[in-house]
């Protein structure tokens, strides 16, 4: 009996053991799945963050078109009033139901609903306390609701979204173009430079933390090599958390990434014909022309899912001075067209095709009604030729919300 019991009770042990054992190879094996799919998303994001170069002829014209890239997904028509009058659009902002919007001609911003009705403006500009001289750039936060002016005198004003004053900052230096990062710091760019911490370089790309000072940025060539315009820069834009610059004098798109606080080059065009100039070749007298005449430079425009959307300007010329290009990111496959004014299928003239913050990384356009009044159209039920018909000359432009097709 006792022996029986002892039989029975090692082979209940060995049950016992054989069950663990399934159970340590079942938890091994969720964790080997577990794993496989850490290493499969890690692989994943390293292709996504891969660097892609794109080889491009800008001799050979597309025969496509804005449309067969992008579809018109909404229409919005601002509401013209005698406070609301905008003529070209320097920068739009979508936040919750509102749209701010600021023009070159008008001094302040003018804040729309999501329909495009008029509902007031925030117009500071001035020399007094809270007040700027001119707007260089704008940006929006949600939580809190600011909006955050930069002056071209150097300094970030705040305000609340109704335009009461909140606070102020201040920069060392010029900024052309600025984005908030999440942690409170800012990305910003900077052309020629006149202060002494910036004087060695032609034109930066840098963040800073939420003290405002600067940890990392992508240094050009020395401004002694080249004579360029003030301006000549690219767009600094963001789409749903990630963020963009080019370099003037590179045909390279820089991302930051904010995880390591750096900038690295994701998108290198290299084009054919057009090389950008290499600063360890040049001779003297080669570096004392403004080589700004002898090859494109690059204007970001748009980075999506899918696409990106390029402006290539080269001054001097007549013919082909300015390109837009469009990359299809999978294919690798670059068209490149004459500057793209319309959509043809809506029949529609376009206008600074931008990607905007709060429109989840849609392409936002838009276009003049004294455009479409000027226009023959060839269907009568076209967006264009709908929209001649509700506007008149004097009405405010119509925003146009694009999304990327699926396919090509």
């Amino acid at each position: 009996e006792i022996t029986t019991r002892l039989v029975g009770s090692e082979m209940c042990i060995r049950d016992r053991f054989k069950k663990v054992q399934n159970m340590k190879n079942y938890i091994w094996i969720l964790v080997f799945i577990f794993l496989s799919g850490c290493k499969s998303q890690i692989k994943q994001e390293k292709e996504e963050e891969k660097l892609l170069i794109f080889e491009v002829d800008l001799q050979q014209l597309s025969e496509k078109g804005f449309d067969d890239f992008y579809e018109l997904e909404e229409v919005i028509k601002l509401e013209t009033t005698d406070r609301s009058i905008l003529g070209d659009i320097k920068k739009i902002l979508a936040g919750k139901d509102r749209l701010f919007i600021s023009s070159w001609n008008h001094p302040g911003i003018l804040i729309f609903n999501r329909d495009g009705k008029y509902l007031y403006q925030i117009n500071k500009q001035g020399k007094g306390p809270g007040e700027y001289l001119e707007i260089t750039d704008v940006l929006l936060t949600e939580d809190p609701e600011e909006l955050i002016v930069y002056d071209r005198s150097g300094r970030f004003l705040h305000y609340d979204w109704e335009g009461n004053f909140l606070r102020e900052g201040k920069m060392d230096s010029y900024i052309s173009h600025v984005e908030r990062l999440p942690d409170g710091g800012w990305l910003t760019d900077h052309a020629l430079a006149h202060t002494s911490s910036f004087r060695d370089s032609l034109y930066i790309l840098r963040a800073s933390d939420s003290s405002g000072q600067y940890i990392q940025g992508t240094v050009a060539l020395p401004v002694t090599k080249y004579i360029l315009p003030l301006r000549m820069v690219s767009n600094l834009y963001q789409n749903e958390g990630r963020y963009y610059g080019i370099p003037v004098i590179e045909n390279t798109i820089y991302e930051y990434n904010y995880r390591d606080a750096e900038f690295s080059p994701r998108y290198i065009y290299q084009l054919r014909d057009y090389p950008v100039p290499d600063a360890s070749k040049l001779s003297p007298a080669e570096m004392m022309k403004p080589f700004i005449y002898d090859y494109y430079i690059f204007n970001s425009e748009y980075i999506g899912e899918n696409t990106i959307l390029l402006i290539a300007w080269r001054g001097g010329v007549k013919e082909n001075s300015m390109l837009t290009l469009v990359t299809d990111k999978k294919s690798k496959k670059t068209e490149v067209f004459q500057a793209i004014v319309e959509d043809k299928k809506n029949e529609l003239p376009l206008h600074r095709y931008l990607q905007h913050t709060g429109f989840k990384g849609k392409v936002v356009a838009y276009t003049h009604p004294l455009e479409l009044q000027q226009r023959t159209f060839s269907d009568a039920h076209s967006v264009g030729a709908r929209l001649s018909e509700e506007l008149n000359e004097e009405s405010n432009p119509v925003l146009l919300i694009y999304k990327e097709k699926e396919s090509f």
